[in-house]
């Protein structure tokens, strides 16, 4: 036993004394500009997307457009049924320290409020499932209208740090009720090809449906889904 504690310290110093250099040696975890997640069960209740700017872009946006040093990021959205058709695709300013939501299906400024892809929405709503893809891309600063600072999904600028986005979940229970979650988003690689193809996919569905987008987001969370 006193072995076993012994190692349990050991492990513990050392991971202590490695997390203390990096915060005092100003290294931090890297950041992923493209993330991933879902929602299920959407028969059973609503999912909502809290997405947030931690500010690390703030002073050092690359690529710097337009003059932006403020660190405000474009969160694009992408919406995929479950059999890989894009549902939809927009975009949202997020400012550092500020707080941004979806509903994904269900009240005013849902994700799906636009879909002009009949077989996608379709397919979403045969499985009451999708997937939520985010790329978060550098602001213009650039504009009159607050719109203008980013540009249209299928369009974006190059990809920036300092975003960090939350999902609910439902769940079936046993019992009468459901059961609700909430996760990060997953970091995924960004690629080249990735990106094509999350923008092609995008342009042909803003050109099929008159460039009509998913809303934008809304200001502050949904801590739960919208029933």
């Amino acid at each position: 036993m006193k072995h076993r504690l012994m190692i349990w310290k050991c492990n513990f110093f050392v991971f202590f004394t490695l997390a203390l250099s990096l915060t005092m040696s100003g290294q931090a975890p890297p950041e992923y500009p493209y993330q991933v997640n879902y929602a299920s069960n959407l028969n059973l209740g609503d999912g909502v997307v809290n997405v947030i700017n931690n500010g690390s872009s703030a002073g050092s946006n690359i690529p710097i457009v337009g003059g932006n040093t403020y660190g405000d990021i474009c969160v694009n959205v992408y919406v995929y049924s479950p059999d890989q058709e894009q549902a939809t695709c927009c975009t949202c300013l997020v400012s550092p320290n500020t707080l941004h939501s979806w509903p994904v299906s269900f009240g005013p400024g849902n994700l799906l409020q636009n879909v002009t892809n009949p077989s996608a929405l379709f397919s979403i709503r045969a499985s009451n499932s999708l997937v939520i893809k985010l790329l978060a891309t550098a602001a213009t600063g650039a504009g009159a209208a607050l719109a203008d600072f980013c540009p249209r999904p299928d369009t974006p600028n190059g990809v920036a740090s300092g975003m960090a986005a939350w999902a609910t979940h439902s769940h079936p229970t046993n019992t009468a009720t459901v059961a609700i979650t909430e996760t990060l988003f997953a970091p995924a690689s960004v690629t080249s090809g990735e990106i094509a193809k999350l923008t092609q996919d995008c342009g042909s569905n803003l050109t099929h449906g008159n460039q009509v987008q998913c809303p934008a987001c809304r200001i502050g969370g949904l801590a739960t889904p919208t029933f």
